[in-house]
């Protein structure tokens, strides 16, 4: 049996990413991502430099997927993967190889220090 593997993907397109007079914003994925991450491309658009952006699993729990400390002015596509972690939180050893974070649930972009009302041009999550 073949199995067909399609990237799909979600944007943030530009209007949902505009901060507020204090540089800030959480915006919320409209629908759940079903699927395991392989990157995040992230457009710039007129951000501070000194901006950050982080994008968590919203929930009870929020998990981190991809982050973005300072540099939010940089348009970037970063590739995904991440060391196992035990249930005691030892991450495990880079030996072991990397894993892909798997996604079920909604996905929150918070943005902090990026400018009065400044818009990125967007963020995609691909996933598969």
């Amino acid at each position: 049996m073949v199995r067909e593997t399609r990237i799909k993907n979600y944007t943030f397109s530009v209007g949902s990413l505009t901060s507020a007079s204090n540089g800030r914003l959480d915006a919320y994925s409209e629908r759940p991502l079903n699927g395991t991450i392989q990157k995040v491309g992230f457009g710039a658009g007129d951000f501070a430099a000194n901006g950050s952006i982080i994008v968590t699993i919203s929930g009870a729990v929020s998990e981190q997927i991809w982050k973005k400390i300072g540099g939010a002015n940089a348009d970037s596509m970063d590739y995904l993967a991440v060391y196992p972690v035990d249930s005691l939180g030892a991450t495990g050893s880079p030996d072991g190889g990397m894993v892909q974070r798997v996604i079920n649930s909604t996905v929150r972009v918070t943005l902090s220090g990026c400018g009065d009302t400044k818009t990125a041009s967007g963020l995609t999550i691909f996933y598969i």
